[in-house]
C-alpha cells in the first residue's frame, strides 16, 4: 500500500477493515482475489453492497462471466471481465521475450474465441 501511495498522488490507497462500510462510498472495486474461480464460487462482494454508479473489474479470467460480473451487470454497473488483465499480460510477456510490438487486438480476439 505505502509502494502505491507513493507511485500515485492523494493516499488512494488504503486497507479497509469494513469492505462493505467502503463499498458503499466507492466509485469502483477491483476484484483480485480467487473468489469466482471455478474451484473458489462466489462473490467477494454481496450483489446488495454494489451500485450501479459503481464499476465493477475482476481479474479472474476462467470463467469469464464471474458470479461477481454477472451481479454487477445484473444492476447496471460498467464492467471489466479478467479477459482484459489476462491478454494485458500477454502482450507485456510477448514485447519482454520478443522486443518486438504485438498486435494487440489480435491477441485480444484470439484470446476471447478460445475463451467463448
Amino acid at each position: 500500500m505505502e509502494r502505491l501511495n507513493r507511485r500515485f498522488p492523494k493516499n488512494r490507497a488504503s486497507v479497509a477493515p469494513d469492505a462493505v462500510a467502503e463499498a458503499h462510498a466507492a466509485t469502483g472495486l477491483i476484484q483480485a482475489t480467487p473468489v469466482g474461480m471455478d474451484q473458489h464460487p462466489g462473490t467477494p462482494l454481496a450483489e446488495a453492497h454494489l451500485r450501479s454508479a459503481m464499476w465493477v473489474s475482476e481479474i479472474v479470467y476462467v470463467p469469464l462471466e464471474t458470479p461477481l460480473l454477472k451481479a454487477a451487470r445484473r444492476i447496471g454497473c460498467p464492467t471489466a471481465d479478467g479477459g482484459h488483465m489476462n491478454v494485458g499480460q500477454a502482450i507485456g510477456a510477448f514485447k519482454l521475450f520478443t522486443g518486438l510490438e504485438p498486435e494487440a487486438a489480435r491477441m485480444e480476439a484470439h484470446f476471447r474465441r478460445l475463451a467463448s
